[in-house]
Order: C-alpha cells, then sequence, then structure tokens
C-alpha cells in the first residue's frame, strides 16, 4: 500500500524501490532461435534473480521488525494479513495483562456471524459541483484512537452503565466499558499509535537532513 506504482510486477516495484528494471527482450525472436540466443536469456534470468535479491535487501529490515513486534516466523510475516499481524500482536503481548486469549470461533459459528448485520457509520455522496470555502478534517489513526478513548476491548464489557462509556445503540442493545480500568486492547494500540507517530517524525527529520 506504500508503493506509488499501480503494478505489483517484478519490473514497477524493482524500479520504484531500487531505481533498477528488468532486461527488455522479444521473447519471439529469443524462442525462435534459442541456441543462438541462450546468452541473452541467461542474462535476462540472471537479472530477475538480482533484481529480486535487491528487493529482498531493501525489505529485509522492515520484515525483521514486524517479526519482532508480532513474534511470527518471516515466512508467515511475508504472507499473512494486517489482520492477522494485529491480532499476534495482541496475543504476544496478551500475557503482560494476565488475560487468556479466547478460542477462535468455530465453523458454525463464523457463519452465524457473517450472516449478522448492522448499520455503519453515513456516508454522504457528494453532489457534483464546484465548492468554495472546502474544510478538509483528517484525523489521525481514526478508528484506533476512538477504541483508546474509549476503551473498547473485551476485558472492559461491563453491565453497569455507571462509570463507563456508553456506545452507540447496535441492534438495539447499547453496550458499555468500564472506566475504573484500561483494557489491553486500548493500552496496546496506544503503544502502537505512539511508536508510529515516532516513527514518523524521525522519517521527516531525516527526510530534511538529507
Amino acid at each position: 500500500g506504500s508503493l506509488e506504482t499501480e503494478s505489483y510486477d517484478l519490473d514497477s516495484v524493482a524500479k520504484e524501490l531500487v531505481g533498477e528494471g528488468k532486461i527488455e527482450v522479444d521473447f519471439g525472436k529469443i524462442m525462435s532461435n534459442i541456441d543462438k540466443n541462450i546468452d541473452l536469456l541467461c542474462k535476462y534470468n540472471l537479472n530477475d534473480t538480482v533484481l529480486t535479491l535487491k528487493l529482498f535487501e531493501k525489505i529485509l529490515p522492515n520484515i525483521n521488525e514486524m517479526v519482532k513486534l508480532t513474534g511470527m516466523q518471516i515466512t508467515e510475516v511475508c504472507r499473512t494479513t494486517f489482520g492477522q499481524l494485529a491480532e499476534q500482536y495482541l496475543m504476544k503481548n496478551i500475557q503482560r495483562f494476565n488475560e487468556v486469549v479466547l478460542n477462535r470461533p468455530n465453523y458454525d459459528s463464523m457463519n452465524y456471524r457473517r450472516m449478522q448485520t448492522y448499520e455503519g457509520g453515513l456516508v454522504l455522496e457528494p453532489e457534483p459541483g464546484i465548492y468554495n470555502d472546502i474544510c478538509v478534517v483528517d484525523f489521525r489513526s481514526l478508528f484506533p484512537s476512538i477504541i483508546n478513548a474509549y476503551n473498547i476491548c473485551p476485558s472492559t464489557l461491563t453491565s453497569d452503565s455507571k462509570n463507563s462509556y456508553e456506545s452507540p445503540e447496535i441492534n438495539g442493545e447499547k453496550y458499555y466499558f468500564t472506566k475504573r480500568y484500561t483494557g489491553f486492547v486500548p493500552e496496546l494500540i496506544k503503544d502502537l499509535i505512539e511508536r508510529r507517530i515516532k516513527v514518523k517524525d524521525e522519517i521527516r527529520r531525516e527526510g530534511k537532513d538529507a
């Protein structure tokens, strides 16, 4: 998601990250006389291998940081989704809060959850036209910040409506999250947000000093 290229083929990614690209060849001509063009074909394949290695060396530091954060193997970090990375991060750190990891939902439970729907946030469709005095508001880490601000966590759910944060009504039911203590999810999210801000500030400073 951080790449500017719209294509994720080796040539496009390598040009953006390492400033080099694939060797352009006419495979029709090569295959019509493979013996005569064997050297060019070997050079083409070798260049692809070198580009792949350079890309790996370029992104390896980021992958290693994800391994440290989540405790996952490097092969898993490269293939998993952002949601799974977040889940693994929570499980890796949950012991600090004396909490127990819940069992994964079984097949029937997952199907039942998929069938349950609720109304999401209000989205207004813009009307085409020219507007004056436009104001753009960008909330930093909106959803994580909401979780952190209202202490939303399985460990903070309570039936006591006093000294609690009250959720909007969802399918006719409201939920309450205690204010008496901080849940492990908001605490870990707060740590991630602070780390993210720190890293962005460091990147911005290095960019100015370069």
